[in-house]
C-alpha cells in the first residue's frame, strides 16, 4: 500500500523579505505571498488529496487554507511541523545575529548539522522531531494522499533524513521555494521515495515571481 505526502513550504512571509530570522515568529504573508496562495489554490483544483496537516503559524495555516480553497478537506494543526526554534534569534535582523552570535551563524551557513540556536533548538533535534512527526502522520493515514505544510528549515532537514543523506552534507542542499510542492511516496515499511522536488510551476504559469530564499 502506497501512502503519499505532498510537502509544501508556506507562502512568502515578511521575514523572507525583511532580512530577519522569522522562525517561530508569526509573520504575516506578503502581498507577493498572497499571489502565490492564489496560484497554489488553482493548482490544487487538479490535485486530489485526503487530508491536510499544517504547522500552527499563520503563514502555514494560510497556505493550508489556499490548498483547501476548492476542496474542503480536514485541516489538522500539527505542532511537530513547526519551524526550527531559533531561541534568541527569533525576530532579529541577520546583521544583528552576525554581531551577537557569530559562531552559531557560521554553523548555520556552513555546518548546519552542528547548530544549536541560543536558548533554542538544535538542528539534530529538529531532524528527529520532523522524522517522528511524519511517521505519526503516515501511520494515521495509510494508503491516503496527505498534504503537509511546513517551513524551509524544517523541510530541508526532513528531506535530508528521508533520503538517507549524510547529515554533515545538509548545507549542500537549499531551501525549497515558497509554496513549492515536493512529493514523497512511502511503502508499508515507511520507506521514502522522492517523486519530485520543489515544483513551483503554478507560480510560473501565473506569472508570480519565483524567488529562492
Amino acid at each position: 500500500m502506497v501512502t503519499k505526502i505532498i510537502f509544501i513550504r508556506h507562502a512568502e512571509a515578511m521575514g523572507n523579505v525583511t532580512g530577519r530570522y522569522q522562525g517561530r515568529s508569526d509573520a504575516d504573508v506578503t502581498e507577493n505571498g498572497r499571489k502565490q496562495l492564489d496560484a497554489l489554490a488553482e493548482r490544487f483544483k487538479e490535485i486530489p488529496f485526503d487530508v491536510i496537516y499544517t504547522s500552527p503559524l499563520s503563514r502555514t495555516r494560510a497556505t493550508a487554507e489556499a490548498v483547501n480553497r476548492y476542496n474542503k478537506k480536514e485541516i489538522i494543526i500539527e505542532e511537530g511541523l513547526l519551524e526550527f526554534d531559533g531561541g534568541k534569534w527569533e525576530g532579529k535582523k541577520w546583521d544583528d545575529i552576525a554581531i551577537e552570535f557569530p559562531d552559531e551563524l557560521y554553523d548555520w551557513n556552513n555546518h548546519l548539522e552542528k547548530l544549536t540556536a541560543p536558548d533554542g533548538e538544535s538542528i539534530a533535534g529538529l531532524r528527529v522531531r520532523m522524522a517522528e512527526t511524519v511517521k505519526k502522520i503516515l501511520k494515521e493515514n495509510k494508503g491516503k494522499t496527505i498534504v503537509a505544510v511546513s517551513h524551509g528549515c524544517a523541510l530541508r532537514t526532513y528531506f535530508n533524513y528521508a533520503l538517507n543523506l549524510p547529515f554533515e552534507e545538509i548545507n549542500n542542499d537549499h531551501w525549497v521555494m515558497n509554496t513549492s510542492l515536493t512529493l514523497f511516496e512511502y511503502d508499508d515499511d515507511l520507506k521514502a521515495n522522492m517523486i519530485y522536488k520543489e515544483d513551483a510551476t503554478h507560480l510560473e504559469n501565473a506569472g508570480v515571481p519565483v524567488k529562492k530564499h
